[in-house]
């Protein structure tokens, strides 16, 4: 019985930090948030497994840019169409690949 509870405290412990790690991902651009998603789940999906790191590296390099250029009144204004911008590229560069985002 103890076990159970202890196992379903573990299971809810797990959910929130994933849920809490993708909220810290977040750039809190809307654009930017649905494209990075998007991208992510091509990119670990549909590209070869030999690009699979380098492009996941890049992702993450990209969320940390966008999330410090997100974090200036000056540059934030702009990030939603340079996101909106990007993820048009991406798609039409992916698309050979099956993704659609």
């Amino acid at each position: 019985m103890i076990s159970r509870i202890v196992l379903g405290l573990v299971a809810g412990l797990v959910v929130f930090s994933n849920g809490s790690a993708r909220a810290a991902d977040e750039v809190g651009v809307p654009e930017c948030d649905r494209f990075i998603t998007s991208y992510e789940t091509c990119v670990t999906t549909r590209a070869p497994a030999e690009q699979r790191a380098t492009l996941t590296q890049q992702i993450a390099q990209m969320r940390t840019q966008w999330k410090a250029l997100a974090a200036n009144p000056q540059t934030r204004a702009q990030l939603q169409q340079a996101c909106t911008m990007q993820a048009e590229q991406m798609k039409q560069a992916m698309a050979p690949m099956g993704c659609t985002f």
